[in-house]
C-alpha cells in the first residue's frame, strides 16, 4: 500500500499522510510479526519522501468499551509487564532479563488512545516522520486519566 501511495503521490507531485500501525513487541510466539513491522517501518521511513509518515507503536491492543474479556486480559498482561519491569529488571541481571524480555508482554494500549494518534497522523498534527511508541500511547493515557 506504501509502495503505491508513494508511487501515486510523487506522480501527483504531493505529499499524502500515511499512517501505520505497528507494534511495541512481538508476541513470543511469532518472532516474525515485529520483524516483518519493523522491515515496513524503515521502508516508510527511508523510501517514502511523498508520504508524511505517522507510525504507532503500541502494546497490546485492548478495548475495555466494547469486549468484556479486555478487563481480565489488560490486567493480567499489565501485570506481567509490572512484575517485570519494576521488580525482575531492577534486581536480576541484565544478561537475563534481556534472554527472557521476548517472553515478557508491552504493556497494554487502550484502542481510544491508537484512534487518537491515528486522527492526529491523518490531519497532519504529528512531526514527519512520526513514531509513536507504546510509551507514548501510555503518557497519552496516563495524563488523559488524570483529567
Amino acid at each position: 500500500m506504501a509502495y503505491e501511495m508513494q508511487k501515486a503521490a510523487k506522480k501527483e507531485e504531493i505529499k499524502r499522510k500515511f499512517v501505520m500501525i505497528s507494534s511495541e513487541k512481538a508476541p513470543f510466539f511469532a518472532p516474525r510479526y515485529l520483524s516483518s513491522k519493523e522491515e515496513a517501518e524503515r521502508y516508510l521511513i527511508n523510501e517514502c519522501d511523498k508520504l508524511h509518515t505517522t507510525i504507532i507503536k503500541p502494546g497490546v491492543v485492548l478495548n475495555t468499551e466494547h469486549r468484556w474479556w479486555g478487563v481480565p486480559v489488560g490486567v493480567g498482561n499489565d501485570l506481567a509487564w509490572w512484575v517485570d519491569a519494576k521488580l525482575c529488571k531492577p534486581i536480576l541481571p541484565k544478561a537475563l532479563t534481556d534472554a527472557t524480555d521476548f517472553l515478557i508482554p508491552a504493556r497494554s494500549t487502550q484502542l481510544t488512545t491508537i484512534e487518537h494518534f491515528t486522527i492526529k497522523g491523518v490531519l497532519g498534527d504529528c512531526e514527519d516522520p512520526s513514531i509513536v511508541s507504546g510509551t507514548d500511547c501510555n503518557n497519552f493515557e496516563w495524563k488523559a486519566n488524570k483529567q
